[in-house]
């Protein structure tokens, strides 16, 4: 057989092997035994028997592998004859290269090439050998692992090989399919269908190669080499070739194996004779102990001898410790009768050691056992691995490898030796052979990097440092770190080129670098160019557009204004400043917020033509707050309190801010839905603090008649200007409201805000000038009457205000023509066009509510709250003479008041009509809130009392404009009518000016917010964020006030998220610290505010856009427009935004695919958008072109990808031309409504939205919008792969004529569609109001409506209730007839079933109805239902988070809810089948289930329960819990049948879910699962691992304990609750139902998350500041003159009680051992532990303070370097000392016992001990920090110019815990009133230098002795200062404090040290062990005490209840 002959000489090589392998183990008896004689130990022989075992172990394992190799040449020959083979292998390569004598292309390995003469060699060709070739593979092959590993892949070499290929090796394809191993083809038609489907390559990985021969080696040098092609042929060659070389290393190692046993041998024989007849352990030569030291530990002893002990001191130790009464126990014994030895340990020795792995030697007969294993492991990772190849080890890891070993089985002083010998061997080689070190790095680099990508002309496997920096390090984004690494790393670089001259000017140039930046303070702007850093064109080059870039005017930065040299104007100079800072915050919010800025923003580098026109348009915005100059409260005007009420509360905020800054205690966090952003920031807004006491914000006052003024008399009838239905209610307002008596509701209350005397002077000074009517109490309704407060109007005038609330509520405000007031967001639609300018007039009326006409009737209804008599009225004109006789009067306002809630709708329709009646207003030139801008260019706009008239005027034109005209023909009405207007706030034909709450620069074209109101609001701003601290109320004001003025540029208010996020869910007084995200967004708010206005020289560019996206990508169109049709377009946008969240994830993908409905794509209750015919026209008749396209590189929402795709098209657009108003149409009203509101909720868009607001910033672009409809969006096509779409329709025969401004066609074609002006300003018809004044007389006379007129919507109230009755009685009808259940309508019996149980279980409050539902709803859906409710938390959270209505069962809460009642679990579960509940839940009582139970009552093998051995009760319990079992799987099984979701909790190893029906209906059911939980996970301080039985979403997760911490075991009782513990812990944590509800929210559809649930989510994350450090800001700067070794951590007093107890401790060693014994003793650290466990044995054997033990434990701990490892023996002895003798706390001072002795202290004159006593008990304080206050420590409420009625601080200055993570400076707070009026009657006088208490600490020990004595309490009770602490926390404890802010006020950290304040109550003992007579005197002082109180309230003003010096 020519085959088998073949491949025998081919695989000759394995065979050899096997047969020399057995024949060295032939004999391996004789080979061992012979040389050993037999007087061996028997535990040498022993050890040899044991390896001759392992020996013929691995004879059988290469017997096996002998036989697998066989097995394999077999398959080889059956697969083909390897002379066919080769044949066929000289064939294929002939067709490539000539042929000659190498290796063959099957790939057989070198030795098959060398078996026989006719092989094939690849010849050269152009040079190439095969050698170069295989290398050229070598690098394809590294080409595809850099591939795999997505590092940058540079150039695979393959072009290097000019051969064609034939075979394909395809690793990922284009779908990212990744094949492992690699699959390898032959025909390029299968790699295109897999890597190039559509004509691109995408991310797939690929290479050709010509021959198998290339394709193996390229796989093996990838690591990834397939063992089957693709054609079916199994590699076998490649498999045996891994066997054969794993059999070569196999035969090396055994060889090895064989030589190191005879050397063994050899040497155990020789030392045979000597070796004693037992050996205690077999150890290295230089660790074998010579001396048995009894009583001292092998490792202690080690350790000494190492540290260079003397035998002797340990002889002397061991003597000592022999004594001793033997070894530690891991646990304490129960005490003893006598104390002696109770912390002594067992006598039992454990057994030492009997063999140890040693490293770096062998003893005898550990050789053999070693290189066995060895060889065992080797065998078997052979037939598992096929024998992969070893790479060879570099000498520098052999050298680390000295000190890098495994500690097990070493002393700690070996591997110290060891490390350290590795260290100087390293410094050695530093010096005398650097190169080993370098290159061993950098071969590791080049391995860890592959190599840099290949460029022309460089060679393969070249590495730079710099390379490896960037793409491969871990070095994170520190500048400094990154700065210096660069750095070297360059220098690196030039040393590897060759280039040292390089090297050296770098490192000089790192060194000047460094110098200029100390220089500068630590700054790197000078420093950084000094590096001569070439930047990266790639690193440079910006993604389209202007932002970043880098700060255009560094020399603001560092230079000071010069005018001498450059001629700067200071005015130059600071806006340089202002624009360096604005393009910084630009900057910032363009690169997502980063922390660190990229390396090409240097200051200095060049700006783009681009770049220098934004920031010219930047600086352009900032001139006006430049030039604005300052600002007063007379510039203010009505802003002017509201600034200084905020003023006044930033400065309360600055006095608190030193006792806000300390840390909060509660570090549990509780679960709540925050948004977070797109990436990953966390939308942490801060943690609250503290409360603040400042008032509310409200810019009311008292009224004070002399600041009120009434000019001219009520002389304005305003019925003739009235529509009929306006003036109905004008002059009827009683007739047309409604009736009082309906009114079932609470009325609003009311007051005259002034002082007495002041209403009659009020109501003269309003009888003076007739606005003012009596009317006798009897004739009107005194409950709705108003009441009045001022206003600030300036700094001499107040306005009237009247209180009208009363009277509201009966009225409907009219709205009719509310939509005709003008508003700044109007204006800024205009544009104004090159070379006009926009001048404005205004008039405003003076008082023109007040100069209202108003008849009897409205008078009444503006009556005054608070009767006045006859007598006090008596004299003013409006005073009849019949009212004599009535007995009390009310007066009335008689005109229009402000606080009228139809005020603004009447004297706004009035305005109108006249401004209509004059000629001065047209519907053509009005400006309105809802309608398009006017095309007129002279237009008019009104709100209530102000006149607008603006005119587009050509720059140069003569003067005046026509919009004077306008303006003068309502002077002259206002005169006809007897209105007056105001001449120091009208202005005529200014180009600047301010109204409506805007300033106006007609110039520029620029309209803002007024800088008299934003200026200051800036500076708050600043001011705090400076502090960093606010409270809730004071974040809503200034957020209110910045959206007003960042309404003027919508886009920008995506800046103002968290500020809206810091004041959700939180009282208006509280407290924020704010967060580092918070303060960041308020500093830009702050700083962008001049950037919030509007330029109206943004002009139409005569284009339209749409845009799209869908998963493939983005993409938009663009069409070209006449600039006339632009421009009716513009004034045809949308205005009103909408739902603006992200769809959902099953929403979102239907859209994604074209298949989501329009009106599916918002909530129900929004408004969808809809295609008007104007933009279905434009989408449909135009001719749209692609404007970009892009592929997503990420998958991301479809809302994501369509924002994206408008803001690409937006600023490519903007930089083609910057400062335009460009059209664009969407189809996503996700989107539309993100961007006209400005803003998104959805954090990801607002994300993109921030990021892209500084190119629309600086590129000034306003985008108008229209929605296009999915069908009709022309840019779809792009993103769907289809052609771009033709123009479908002709255009309108308007269309031409609009283009040349002819409108009169287009306007007919919008009033036909409905799109006319008028129709969307949704105003009524004009000729109303011109209708009413041409049928009355405007000068005058009676024109009141005809009686005959009815107010069109009269009966308006009494209709609405009877159509509600209706509609209500026919609701109930109809759904009393049906119940729509879970599965469908009930019958009616059925419905009336349930109809009825429902009101029942309504009436007796177990069913509650939703929160998000209304409750005056019928029930008529299916709900939840809760069996053993417990304290109903699944039930409550369902009513928050879900629709559905909860019913529960809970036996406590009554006999009808008893669930073992037959009839009501037959109910419950008939209800269930018919499908009244959604989802229900239910926890059992656990009594008899529960493991715990003792003794058992049940076992697995009796789960049913015990019949024998149980009491009668609980085989009743038994009995109860069996039958609910039963029930509930009945249940469940039924559910399961229905998909109706439940869930069922008992604990984890309750025997519940053991019973068999249990057991089987799991089992059956797939969809059934279990939540396994951990209390503690929820906040729990116990673990109590629970199980929920679900089939809800709930279901297949585990959360349980993750460590850290401990947990309180469920056993006994607690003090504290006074209940067991197990009933302690039976409800569940609030989180944990939560997750509950949330499981079942989610499975049923009411809770949407991303990514499915996971109730993980809901569990405890440790802390509130996650990823915060703990203490931030800079650190502190102190005189380092010092050393840090002089700086004291320890107090004096603790310092010398140290001392004393170490010179105890000495003199106790010298009187036992030797003072060299001792040195010796103290040099090893493992030695003197012991001898500390040692002296703690005798303190507690002499009966001395366990004190005394810990300190020096601590002494040794923090002295003693490397005693650590070994001090755990002397805390093991503190620990079993505590279990004998439990610590005792000090005895807790009830209040009342405070209160005596507080009492007998001020009646013997004891001030400041009474002060004291009360602030330590009171403040919850140790003695000893309120004696060492002084009185500047003291802050009471009148030092804070406070409300009385505030707290009282004390600050702490040196607290104890402030080494222990405290704060450095605490404080204690006090909020009982009256103590706090105490201490401020105490301590209010004297000096703030002067002590509290400033006698010494023994005297106030005498008197507290004294106090105490003369109370009676015996003194064996121990009633010390030390106790005021805490009696102070459980007295607040039972007043009801919580327990985070009792911690909070204790100043402690962690709750287990509160348990020895509160948990151990003792005072209620303290009490029981008093005498009557005691008892009496406590309590006789103790009422005396608030009789005190009293007192010193009455006496407070004069705050001298204490002498002077009296102590």
């Amino acid at each position: 057989m020519p085959g088998r002959l073949a491949l025998g000489a081919a695989g000759g090589s394995l065979t050899t092997l096997a047969v020399s392998l057995l024949q060295q183990l032939s004999s391996p008896e004789d080979l061992l035994l012979q040389p050993l004689s037999c007087d061996c130990s028997g535990g040498l022989q022993e050890t040899i028997r044991s390896a001759l075992a392992e020996l013929k172990e691995a004879r059988s394992e290469i017997k096996s592998l002998t036989s697998r190799v066989r097995a394999l040449e077999i398959q080889l020959e059956g697969f083909t004859e390897v002379s066919s083979l080769q044949e066929e292998l000289r064939e294929e390569t002939a067709k490539v290269l000539p042929v000659s004598r190498g290796y063959p292309e099957s790939g057989l390995g070198s030795n098959s090439a060398s078996a026989g003469s006719g092989g094939i060699e690849i010849a050269a060709e152009g040079g190439q050998t095969w050698e170069e070739r295989e290398r050229i593979c070598k690098d394809i092959g590294y080409f595809l692992r850099r591939s795999l590993g997505e590092d940058y892949r540079g150039y695979s070499g393959r072009q290097k090989i000019k051969q064609a290929s034939r075979f394909y090796v395809i690793v990922r394809d284009f779908a990212g399919v990744l094949y492992d191993p690699p699959k390898v083809v032959s025909r390029f038609s299968e790699v295109k269908s897999l890597c190039i489907p559509h004509g691109e390559a995408g991310t797939s990985i690929f290479v050709g190669l010509p021959s198998k021969q290339e394709v193996l080696c390229t796989l093996k040098a990838a690591e990834a080499v397939p063992l089957v092609f693709s054609d079916g042929h199994t590699n076998l060659h490649y498999e045996v070739g891994r066997l054969e070389d794993g059999m070569a290393e196999l035969q090396k190692s055994l060889s090895s194996l064989t030589s190191v046993m005879r050397g063994s041998l050899k040497e155990m024989k020789d030392r045979a004779p000597s070796t004693p007849a037992r050996a205690p352990a077999l150890r290295t030569p230089e660790r074998v102990r010579r001396v048995n030291f009894r009583g001292l530990d092998g490792a202690v002893v080690d350790a000494a001898l190492g540290a260079g002990v003397p035998e002797a001191h340990l002889q002397e130790m061991a003597d000592i410790l022999s004594k001793s009464p033997g070894k530690m126990e891991d646990l304490p014994r129960r005490p003893a009768k006598n104390t002696e030895g109770a912390l002594s340990e067992t006598e039992e020795e454990e057994p030492e050691e009997v063999e140890e792995e040693l490293e770096g030697g062998s003893r005898p007969g550990s050789s053999s056992d070693t290189s066995v294993a060895k060889a065992i492991v080797k065998l078997t990772k052979v037939c598992s691995h096929l024998a992969q190849s070893k790479r060879r080890r570099d000498p520098l890891e052999q050298l680390l490898d000295i000190g890098g070993g495994s500690l097990e089985g070493e002393g700690s002083g070996s591997v110290a030796s060891k490390k350290g010998a590795a260290l100087r061997l390293l410094k050695k080689r530093l010096v005398e052979n650097p190169s080993m070190i370098y290159k061993s790095i950098e071969s590791n680099m080049l391995m860890d990097y592959g190599s840099q990508p290949v460029k022309p002309g460089e060679g393969s496997g070249h590495i730079t440092a710099r390379g490896w920096l960037e793409h491969r390090s871990r070095i994170q984004s520190f500048a400094s770190h990154v700065r210096w690494s660069w750095t070297m790393a360059g220098v690196w670089d030039a040393l590897i080129r060759g280039d040292v001259d390089q090297a050296r000017a770098r490192c000089a140039l790192a060194v000047a670098a460094a110098d200029q930046s100390a220089i500068d303070g630590g700054s790197w702007i000078l420093a950084q160019t000094m590096l001569l850093e070439t930047l990266d064109a790639a690193r440079t080059e910006i993604s389209g557009g202007g932002f970043p870039m880098p700060i255009p005017f560094p020399e603001a930065l560092w230079k000071k204004r010069n005018v001498e040299t450059a001629g700067e104007t200071e005015f130059s100079f600071f806006k340089k400043k202002a624009v360096n800072l604005v393009v910084v915050i630009l900057n910032y919010l363009s690169l997502n917020r980063a922390s660190r800025c990229p390396p090409h923003l240097v200051a200095g580098a060049p700006l783009s033509r681009l770049q220098w026109n934004m920031v010219k348009r930047l600086g352009d915005l900032l001139d006006g707050w430049i030039c604005s100059g300052e600002v007063g409260p007379r510039n203010m005007g009505r802003a002017a309190p509201k600034i200084e009420s905020l003023e006044d509360a930033i400065a309360a905020l600055e006095l608190q801010a030193e006792s806000l800054r300390t840390e909060s205690e509660d570090t549990y966090s509780r679960f709540c839905d925050e948004p977070t952003s797109g990436n990953g920031r966390c939308a942490d807004v801060g943690r609250v603090v503290g409360t603040s006491s400042h008032a509310p914000y409200s810019t009311f006052k008292s009224l004070e008649p002399d600041r009120l003024q009434f000019v001219g008399f009520p002389l304005f009838d305003p019925l003739p200007y009235l529509d009929e239905e306006s003036a109905a209610v004008y002059a009827e307002p009683l007739r047309m409201r409604r009736d009082p008596s309906e009114w079932k509701f609470a009325i609003p209350r009311v007051r005259m805000h002034c002082k007495p005397g002041d209403k009659i002077r009020l109501f003269e000074l309003l009888d003076k000038s007739e606005r003012l009517s009596l009317f006798p109490a009897r004739e009107v309704d005194g409950r709705f009457a108003s009441g009045m407060f001022a206003v600030v109007k300036s700094e001499e005038r107040d306005r009237l205000i009247m209180d009208s609330r009363p009277a509201n509520v009966l009225e409907r405000p009219l709205k009719r023509w509310i939509r005709s007031l003008g508003s700044c967001e109007a204006l800024g639609r205009l544009f104004l066009p090159p070379g006009t300018e926009l001048r404005a007039f205004g008039s405003d009326l003076r008082d023109f509510y007040h100069l209202f006409q108003v008849g009897e009737e409205r008078a009444r209804r503006n009556i005054l709250c608070g009767a006045v008599s006859p007598k006090d009225v008596c004299h003013l004109k409006c005073f009849r003479e019949e009212f004599f006789a009535e007995r009390d009067l009310f007066g009335a306002l008689c005109t229009l008041a402000m606080g009228d809630a139809q005020a603004v709708s009447l004297a706004q329709t009035c305005h109108l009509s006249l401004a209509l009646c004059c000629g001065a207003a047209s519907p053509s030139n009005l400006l309105t809130l809802s309608g398009p801008v006017p095309r007129e260019r002279e237009m008019v706009g009104i709100i209530i009392d102000d006149f607008i008239s603006l005119s587009i005027h050509e720059v140069g034109a003569p003067l005046p404009t026509p919009a004077r005209s306008l303006r003068d023909r309502m002077e002259r009405k206002y005169k006809e009518v007897k209105l007056i207007s105001h001449p120091d706030t009208s202005f005529s034909d200014e180009v600047t000016c301010s109204f409506w709450g805007c300033d106006l620069d007609g110039k520029q074209g620029l309209i803002r917010g007024t800088l008299k109101r934003a200026i200051p609001l800036a500076s708050l701003v600043l001011d705090i964020v400076r502090l960093g601290y606010s409270s809730v109320d004071l974040l809503q004001t200034i957020g209110g006030s910045l959206l007003s003025f960042y309404l003027f540029r919508r886009r920008m208010l995506c800046l103002m998220d968290l500020i809206f996020q810091a004041t959700v869910g939180r009282e208006k007084n509280e407290v924020l610290e704010m967060s580092g995200g918070l303060k960041s967004e308020l500093f830009c708010l702050a700083f962008l505010l001049p950037l919030a206005c509007t330029d109206l020289r943004a002009l139409p560019r005569g284009r339209v856009f749409a845009s799209d996206a869908s998963n493939w990508g983005e993409a938009s169109v663009v069409a070209d427009l006449p600039g006339a049709i632009s421009e009716e377009l513009v004034r045809h946008s949308l205005r009103k935004g909408t739902w603006s969240r992200l769809l959902p994830a099953g929403l979102a993908w239907e859209r994604s695919h074209g298949l989501l409905e329009v009106d599916q794509e918002l909530p129900s209750n929004e408004i969808c958008y809809t295609m008007n015919p104007l933009w279905e026209t434009l989408a449909k008749c135009l001719s749209f072109r692609i404007f970009h396209k892009r592929r997503s590189k990420t998958v991301r929402r479809i809302n994501v990808g369509e924002l994206r795709s408008f803001l690409a098209a937006e600023k490519k657009a903007g930089i083609d031309s910057p400062g335009s108003r460009d059209l664009f149409g969407l189809d996503s009203q996700v989107c539309l409504g993100a961007l006209l509101k400005g803003r998104s909720a959805s954090p990801a868009l607002n994300q993109e939205m921030e990021r892209n607001l500084s190119d629309v910033l600086g590129l000034g672009l306003y985008s108008e919008f229209m929605y296009f409809s999915s069908k009709s969006n022309p840019s779809d096509d792009p993103t769907r792969g289809v052609p771009l779409r033709k123009a479908c329709w002709n255009f309108p025969s308007w269309w031409e004529p609009l283009s040349r401004r002819e409108f009169e066609g287009f306007d007919a074609w919008l009033r036909k569609e409905g799109l006319d002006s008028h129709t969307l300003s949704e105003l009524p018809e004009f000729d109303e109001l011109l209708g009413s004044i041409a049928q009355g007389e405007p000068d005058g006379g009676n024109s009141h409506p005809p009686t005959s007129f009815q107010f069109s919507e009269g009966g308006f109230f009494e209709r609405v209730q009877e159509t509600i009755e209706q509609e209500s009685d026919k609701l109930c009808e109809r759904s009393r007839a049906c119940f729509f259940g879970k599965f469908g309508p009930l019958g009616a019996r059925e419905s009336s079933e349930v109809f009825k149980m429902l009101e029942e279980w309504t009436s007796s409050g177990q069913l509650k109805r939703s929160d998000l539902g209304d409750e005056n709803e019928l029930i008529d859906r299916p709900g939840y239902l809760d069996l053993f409710s417990g304290i109903k938390g699944v039930a409550k959270w369902m009513q928050k988070l879900t629709p559905l209505w909860t019913v529960t069962f809970e036996l406590e809460d009554g006999p009808n809810q008893n669930l073992d009642d037959e009839r009501l679990r037959s109910l419950l579960s008939k209800f269930v089948a018919w499908g009244v509940f959604e989802c229900w839940g239910a926890a059992p009582v656990c009594s008899s289930f529960s493991q715990a139970v003792w003794p058992r009552v049940r076992s697995l093998a009796s789960p049913w329960g015990f019949e024998e051995g149980v009491s009668p009760s609980m085989q009743e319990k038994i009995s109860r819990g069996n039958s609910c079992a039963l029930w509930l799987v009945s249940l469940a099984e039924l559910s399961l049948d229905l998909d109706v979701l439940f869930w069922i909790e008992n604990p984890d190893t309750s025997y519940l879910f053991k019973l068999p029906p249990w057991v089987t209906l799991v089992e059956a059911h797939e969809s059934l699962g279990s939540w396994r939980v951990d209390y503690c996970r929820f906040k729990a301080k116990w673990r109590k691992r629970t199980r929920f039985l679900s089939n809800s979403a709930l279901r297949g997760h585990d959360t349980f304990c993750l460590g850290g911490h401990s947990h309180i075991v469920l056993r006994g009782r607690s003090s504290f609750h006074r209940k067991s513990w197990t009933s302690v812990a039976q409800a569940y944590p609030d989180l944990v139902s939560k997750t509950v509800c949330a499981g079942l929210a989610y499975s049923c559809g009411f809770l949407k998350t991303r990514g499915g649930f996971d109730p993980s989510c809901f569990a405890f994350t440790g802390t509130r500041r996650v990823g915060e450090a703990q203490k931030p800001g800079p650190p502190t700067r102190a005189d380092r003159s010092l050393g840090l070794e002089s700086v004291q951590l320890t107090e004096a007093r603790t310092q010398a009680l140290q001392s004393k107890i170490w010179r105890w401790f000495r003199d106790w060693c010298l009187e036992r051992i030797s003072a060299e014994a001792f040195s010796s003793a103290v040099r090893s650290p493992a030695l003197l532990c012991t001898l500390v466990k040692e002296f703690g044995h005798f303190l507690f054997r002499e009966g001395k303070s366990l004190y005394i033990l810990r300190h020096l434990v601590v002494i040794v701990q923090k002295q003693i370097i490397g005693a650590r490892p070994y001090i755990h023996i002397c805390w093991d002895v503190v620990q079993r000392w505590e279990e004998v003798e439990p610590p005792t706390h000090r005895v807790p001072i009830p209040g009342s016992v405070v209160r005596a002795m507080a009492s007998i202290a001020i009646h013997w004159r004891w001030w400041r001990f009474a002060g004291c006593i009360l602030g330590a008990f009171y403040g919850i304080m140790r003695p000893g920090e309120i004696l060492r206050a002084y009185r500047s420590d003291l802050i009471l409420p009148a030092d804070l110019l406070n409300d009385p009625s505030g707290p009282a601080f004390i600050r702490i200055r040196q607290p104890k815990s402030r080494r222990r993570g405290g704060g450095r400076v605490q404080h204690a707070s006090i909020h009982d009133v009256a103590i706090v009026g105490l201490l401020d009657a105490l301590f209010g006088s004297p000096r703030q230098d002067e002590a509290l208490y400033p006698i010494s600490p023994g005297s106030f020990r005498r008197r507290w002795d004294k106090i105490v004595e003369h109370l009676g309490i015996p003194l064996a009770l121990k009633v010390t200062p030390g106790g005021l602490r805490a009696g102070g926390a459980v007295h607040e404890y039972r007043a009801g404090c919580d327990i985070p802010r009792l911690m909070w006020r204790m100043r402690v950290r962690h709750q287990h040290t509160l348990e020895s304040y509160v948990q151990e109550v003792a005072a209620d003992s303290f009490t029981a062990k008093l005498n009557p007579n005691c008892l009496r005197r406590i309590t006789l002082m103790s009422r005396l005490f608030d009789f005190l109180l009293e007192v010193v309230a009455a006496r407070r003003s004069d705050r001298r209840l204490v002498p002077p010096g009296a102590l």
